[in-house]
């Protein structure tokens, strides 16, 4: 039984009320909640009177498969285990069609209701819109009139862009339609707007004292005239009773700071600078009333959005009710309307569940949230982490979580559980990373009050038991000068920096400790144990390249764009190139793709057979055509599905994929092309609107598809953002890029949509400008980027088991952790540097002469594994190459491959290259995996291996004339002895297969032509351990 601490056991048995658990990173959250499951079930609850909601389908299986686990060991609950897999342990959004199809009748959808693909109804979206406004410029109203004459200048693109954001963020309530049809009515009323304009000059007061109080700070310690000026320039602001009195008040020259001062002069000074450019920057209307007639002034253009608005929505769900196809914010919403409509649904579900338990809560959304409430019968049980919330821009509301914890914490509506003890990390780390976020993170900047309620105590005291050693673990934070005029970037310097560290702790044995590992005790670092942690995905390829020139294996684990490839621009051609066929349309565009599909790896041809081929009119002859020519014949007949597949069998795009590497990423592209095109079947979409629809994706910067990058991690180091980070735990972390900025262009937009502040719009007099209500939608936005933004770092910096590395610039900086520095925040670099005092112990220089910077990182292309050895015997082959046949001895591939062939032969591939890198003299097996080493060990015991051999190839190529033919092969093994040669040949299992024997005899005859030696041949099977003579 693991051993509870008391606020865990709180977490396990309270009961009897609404319970919030605020766990800190570390903590044993999940494990607690596994617990008080058991618990539950223990004391007779069923498992299916337990609602238990996640946000991914993993984590819901993770925490069915710990309650299994935790179930088996207890017999007297093996009925539950039969229960176990119909339990609702399941994500909001399973959990919402689940009730969506049960009372389908009462939603007058279909019980077979679908999800479909959000990049589908993107592009129906887009097209709706596009008719929409099509019509209103063929007959339009003045507000209309007005909205496009004020705003648009060349073309509408950017209002097209702006009316689909605002309409994605009114998909997020559940009364959008009800919300907009009386938006008008009830925004544009005189006493909303007056409390708007109230709101905006609370605001002065609120820097009206704070001038105040500083300047009652400044004063005594100024010389009289001085101190005279100051009270003189700043009284008439801080006399003013309203706003037409502050207008104008601060316009003159301000009293400047005086020679010779004191630093808190100096502070007081620049303080009261910033405050006045603030209020300066708040009083940009000429008077109160002027204000008011700003937003007046937009009811018109509010008109014409949310008529748009209201259209594009009919006209979506007309879509989506018609093809019976929806998406989840749909699913919730009707979810949420089922219960409301039917109170004897609502209450039969409350009733269903004894507790409702919530995972990762500080993640709800406002859908999620409303629809909780509805069932919830103060049995709530929300486990989660403030400090965690990192997902605004999935439609996360951190201050759900706050707004409970605070009211619980006073006993409001529940109780509140804090569970700091952390039990990941060394002391050195947690002490390190409270010392940072007292400072950073606040209730109002961050959502957490850090220092009071939320600092990290240390629990894993194996650390200072089994793991005790002499490393220092206290973290390090490295700073450089950079010259702006440098050749290189600071991402390469930071790079070559990183590699560089990370080789010198390899070499040197650098000792970690996973408690984890059986009979752990402190052992030399591995590769597996570094990660490099950024803000975003950007230089993950520098990095790639950087480590390769090191020889140092890296994992990258990303989001990728499929438009960062050549597949999505190719499907597109290919499909435009075979309609083109169909529709008898030989134009520029079917020379154009027609060029594009010879060019790629399918094909490979070169410019000038390309340029023959077309000016020659020959492309009907040509293998593209009549590739193309049957599938274009049979498009009537064909689903998108159907087409995608056609193309791929009849262009061999599987197997051709071989030439072009990393197979496991092309798949995941082809798989969710093909995923897309299931999508548009769903909704009625033709194929000829799916090639649209990819030459759209191709052009348009505002569409993407994402699919998943994860390499192999089993020994190299991995780098990741922050954000794919969430959940993992590395010994050693480093943090590079730290100064690349926030993306805050968001708020940039003239449109916008804010719950608080509703549709803001731009008004136009005398040309454009802003309204209040622009103004306090950036001052709220800005506040809750950056808020997100250090939850995101403490996010980064509690993946830290044993050590945190930061790698930044040099620079000047002057800001602190008060309120105004830290909406000031425009990076992480900026956070740190807001508290380098603290810091200053821990801070290293690094000099740039001692890192070896190079560009030769380019242009190298070495393998995973280094294959070049000092002592191995090279040996020149000239031969003359005569203009005759060509054949290659390796055995060919007569079928279409499959996936799982193709990722058999990726492994396969892999294993050889683990094969080529061992030097067979003096073997080193220490970078390899487990797997790796064994198979390798079993090899290397082979007595036709183990006699010392004069002379060792590794893929020996070579190329001769034999028979009348030019003949190409490359030996994998050759072993040269005084008296033979002996080629082995290494083959993942099969060595059976007869093309081996024809393969090995031409390998046997051209060594024997060249050294007139007896020749052996073998083949080696890596995974059965088996030499085969042939």
């Amino acid at each position: 039984m693991p051993k509870w601490t008391n606020e865990q056991q709180l977490a396990i048995n309270h009961e009897g009320e609404n319970i919030i658990v605020s766990a800190g990173a570390g903590s044993g959250k999940t494990a607690v909640l596994s617990e008080r499951v058991l618990r539950k079930l223990k004391s007779g609850v069923g498992i299916k009177q337990l609602l238990i909601l996640t946000f991914t389908k993993a984590a819901a299986a993770e925490m069915r498969e710990r309650i299994r686990a935790n179930i088996k060991k207890n017999p007297d609950l093996a009925s539950q285990l039969l229960e176990l897999d119909g339990a609702y342990i399941t994500t909001f959004d399973s959990y919402s069609l689940s009730l969506v199809k049960k009372y389908h009748y009462l939603l007058n959808v279909s019980k077979n209701i679908q999800i479909g693909e959000a990049s589908v109804f993107t592009i129906r979206e887009n097209e709706f819109l596009d008719e929409i406004l099509m019509r209103r410029y063929e007959n339009p109203t003045s507000n209309f009139t007005k909205l496009i004459y004020d705003f648009c200048t060349k073309d509408d693109d950017s209002l097209k862009k702006s009316i689909l954001k605002i309409n994605h963020a009114l998909d997020l309530r559940y009364d959008k339609v009800e919300y907009l049809t009386s938006y008008i009515d009830t925004f544009y009323q005189p006493d909303t707007i007056e409390s708007y304009c109230q709101l905006y000059v609370s605001k002065l007061f609120s820097l009206q004292e704070e001038m105040q109080n500083i300047i009652e700070s400044l004063c005594p310690l100024l010389e009289e005239k001085v101190s005279e000026k100051v009270y003189s320039f700043y009284r008439k602001f801080l006399d003013s009773k309203t706003y037409d009195e502050m207008v104008g008040s601060l316009d003159e020259r301000a009293p400047q700071t005086p020679r010779n001062s004191e630093d808190d002069v100096k502070a007081y000074f620049a303080k009261l600078s910033e405050l006045r450019k603030r209020a300066k920057d708040y009083l940009m209307y000429p008077s109160y009333q002027e204000m008011k007639d700003a937003i007046w002034a937009t009811e018109g253009y509010a008109k014409e959005i949310v008529s748009i608005l209201l259209e594009l929505d009919q006209k979506m769900m007309e879509l989506k009710h018609e093809e019976d196809t929806y998406d989840f914010t749909d699913i919730s919403k009707m979810a949420i309307q089922l219960l409301l409509d039917h109170p004897d649904i609502k209450e039969e579900v409350k009733q269903s569940f004894q507790e409702i338990m919530i995972d990762e809560y500080q993640d709800t959304s406002d859908l999620q949230e409303t629809f909780i409430s509805l069932i919830a019968n103060h049995n709530v049980y929300m486990v989660g982490d403030i400090k965690q919330s990192i997902y605004r821009f999935r439609n996360a509301n951190p201050y759900i979580f706050k707004e409970k914890y605070e009211n619980y914490q006073k006993g409001i509506d529940g109780f509140k559980i804090d569970l700091n003890k952390n039990f990941r990390s060394r002391k050195e780390v947690l002490d390190n990373v409270n010392l940072m976020f007292d400072l950073l993170m606040d209730s109002v900047v961050g959502g957490a009050d850090y220092k009071a309620s939320h600092r990290m105590v240390f629990g894993n005291t194996s650390y200072e038991e089994q793991g005790k050693s002499d490393t220092s673990h206290q973290m390090e934070v490295y700073r450089y000068d950079y010259d702006k005029s440098s050749e290189y970037s600071k991402e390469e310097i930071e790079a070559f920096w990183i590699a560089q560290d990370i080789k010198k702790k390899i070499e040197s044995g650098y000792l970690v400790y996973n408690f984890k590992e059986e009979n752990a005790k402190p052992r030399p670092c591995k590769y597996q144990d570094f990660v490099i942690m950024l803000d975003r995905s950007t230089n993950f390829g520098l990095y790639k390249k950087i480590f390769t020139y090191f020889g140092i294996p890296l994992a990258v684990k990303k989001d990728e764009s499929i438009k960062s490839t050549t597949d999505l621009l190719l499907f597109s051609n290919i499909l435009t190139f075979i309609f083109k066929i169909y529709h008898h349309e030989y134009d520029t565009m079917y020379y154009h793709t027609y060029a594009s599909i010879a060019r790629s790896f399918l094909f490979s041809l070169s410019d000038q057979e390309i340029f023959q081929t077309i000016t020659g009119k020959r492309i009907t002859e040509s293998s593209i055509y009549q590739l193309a020519e049957p599938i274009a014949k049979e498009l009537d007949g064909l689903s998108t599905t159907e087409l995608l597949d056609r193309i791929l069998t009849a262009f061999s795009y599987y197997e051709k994929l071989l030439s072009v590497g990393d197979i496991d990423s092309a798949l995941a592209r082809i798989d969710n092309l093909k995923r897309i095109a299931k999508g548009f079947e769903s909704i009625g979409m033709t194929p000829s609107m799916f090639q649209e629809y990819l030459v759209e994706l191709t052009e348009n910067d505002q569409l993407d598809l994402k699919y998943k990058v994860s390499e192999d991690a089993s020994n190299a180091v991995q780098i990741m953002t922050i954000h794919a980070s969430k959940g993992l735990e590395f010994p050693i972390c480093y943090f590079a890029s730290l100064d690349v900025k926030f993306n805050m262009r968001d708020m940039n937009d003239r449109f916008l949509y804010d719950n608080k502040t509703g549709i803001i719009t731009p008004y136009f007099k005398e040309g454009i400008g802003d309204t209040i209500l622009k103004s306090l939608y950036k001052e709220r936005y800005t506040m809750e980027e950056v808020s997100e933004k250090i939850r995101l770092f403490y996010v980064a910096v509690t993946r830290a088991k044993e050590k945190m590395i930061f790698v930044l610039p040099s620079r000047e900086w002057d800001k602190g952790t008060d309120y105004d520095s830290k909406v000031s925040w425009s990076s992480l670099a900026d956070m740190l540097d807001s508290i380098r005092d603290v810091l200053s112990p821990y801070t290293l220089s690094i000099d740039l002469k001692e890192i070896p910077l190079t560009h030769a990182y380019h242009t190298l292309t070495k393998k995973e594994y280094p294959t070049s050895f000092s002592h191995y015997v090279e040996e020149e082959i000239s031969i003359p190459v005569k203009p005759i046949g060509q054949e290659r001895f390796s055995k060919t591939t007569s079928h279409i491959l499959s996936k799982q062939e193709l990722r058999a032969m990726k492994f396969g591939e892999h294993m050889h290259e683990v094969f080529e890198s061992i030097d067979i003299l003096h073997p080193n097996l220490e970078k390899l995996s487990k797997f790796e080493k064994e198979k390798v060990t079993l090899f290397l015991k082979h007595d036709i291996v183990r006699n010392a051999p004069q002379a060792v190839y590794q893929e020996y190529e070579f190329m001769t004339e034999l028979d009348g033919k030019m003949q190409h092969g490359i030996i994998d093994l050759l072993l040269q002895y005084e008296n033979r040669y002996v080629i082995i040949d290494y083959k993942l299992k099969e060595v059976t297969d007869e093309a081996y024997r024809k393969q090995l005899d031409g390998y046997k005859k051209y060594i024997y032509q060249k050294t007139g030696k007896p020749v052996e041949a073998y083949l080696y099977s890596i995974l059965d351990d088996r030499m085969v003579a042939m």
